[in-house]
């Protein structure tokens, strides 16, 4: 995977990041794919990210935040309204076609078992 893409004409830098942060990451500044709510609390600057994350990722908050200050577009993160703003935008960016980036997650009913899916893990997404 690259780790350096342009976002809206802006370099972003995915290196910073580990491996099991930087697809989600990825995903949502790319595509404004929903993070989870885990995730969705880090991107919100919310304390309840502490107690709302796996264990593996609440080992590197203090990483993840700092890739965010450094690295992240300013407008995908910081407060709930951002967040909900740079997902509606990324989806209104994305052809009526190709609206989904693919997954490889097993559907049982319409609940993801997200086990290795970087599009639906962490949230307890439908499909």
């Amino acid at each position: 995977m690259k780790q350096q893409v342009e976002v809206d004409g802006v370099p972003v830098d995915y290196s910073g990041l580990t491996d099991q942060c930087r697809e989600i990451v990825r995903l949502y500044v790319e595509h404004g794919c929903d993070p989870g709510y885990g995730w969705t609390m880090i991107l919100s600057d919310s304390l309840r990210a502490i107690i709302a994350v796996d264990a593996e990722t609440a080992a590197h908050l203090t990483q993840i935040y700092r890739w965010l200050v450094n690295h992240a577009p300013s407008q995908a993160w910081g407060s709930p309204d951002c967040v909900r703003a740079w997902m509606r935008a990324r989806e209104a960016e994305q052809p009526d076609d190709d609206h989904e980036p693919e997954c490889e997650c097993v559907c049982v009913g319409d609940i993801a078992d997200a086990s290795g899916c970087p599009v639906h893990e962490r949230g307890g997404a439908t499909c």
